[in-house]
């Protein structure tokens, strides 16, 4: 009980209240201008109308905008200067100089290809009217990429992977946990303990807390026949 009177007493609470008090009475005058000259609050309430739609325009968070929007349609005498002074999100000038010129970069490589453009319109109009709507909202052209290959399935990466690997390209194998390299437990016995550490790989998976550069896991075998 002595703790709850300290802090209603204390110094923190004092001033909160003085400040809420203070707040009160600002509100108080505004309100009661805003009722004593009617075309100040004609002109107030237009300029609150037009602020709103620019917030509900906005790409920000919709809470955001459905508390701005209460507060200035409630009272825009109070409503407008608290947004001008808290609701705006802007950034820096510094900040806004690296963004023209990071901006200024990425365009140079963000050119359209009319070539791909119309192949993909001919094979698919359903996809490239997305794409044409991500490019037209986004700024981002659409982009072919010839050197990604699309997996149907995991076993199908997973002997591409063994290629790359005996091709030397892999160094490191990450997987969730142990039943992401397989269900058999004798197959995925064979790859941790010797085609692994013959092909200097090292493998990891997260879940089990398993590295090979950290040694042998003796629960290892335990975690496979349990996977099967």
């Amino acid at each position: 009980m002595k703790k709850i009177i300290n802090l209603i007493l204390g110094r923190a609470s004092i001033i909160a209240l003085f400040i809420l008090l203070q707040v009160a009475w600002a509100i108080a005058v505004l309100w009661q201008f805003s009722y004593k000259f009617t075309y100040a609050n004609l002109l107030f309430r237009g300029i609150a109308i037009l602020v709103v739609l620019i917030i509900v325009n906005k790409w920000v968070n919709p809470v955001n905008k459905l508390s701005w929007t209460f507060l200035i349609l409630l009272s825009p005498m109070v409503g407008l200067p608290v947004y001008f002074l808290f609701g705006r999100s802007g950034l820096t000038k510094g900040t806004q100089r690296k963004m023209d010129e990071y901006n200024r970069m990425v365009s140079a490589y963000l050119v359209r290809d009319d070539a791909v453009e119309r192949k993909l319109s001919e094979e698919d109009a359903s996809v490239y009217n997305q794409s044409r709507y991500i490019s037209e909202y986004a700024g981002f052209p659409l982009y072919q990429n010839t050197g990604t290959k699309y997996f149907a399935c995991g076993e199908v990466m997973f002997q591409d992977m063994l290629e790359d690997i005996e091709a030397g390209y892999v160094t490191t194998v990450i997987v969730k946990d142990m039943s992401r390299l397989g269900r058999n437990y004798l197959q995925v016995g064979y790859y941790t303990d010797n085609y692994f550490p013959d092909h200097n790989v090292r493998f990891i998976a997260v879940n089990n807390g398993v590295d090979s550069d950290q040694g042998d896991d003796d629960f290892s075998p335990f975690r496979n026949i349990m996977n099967v």
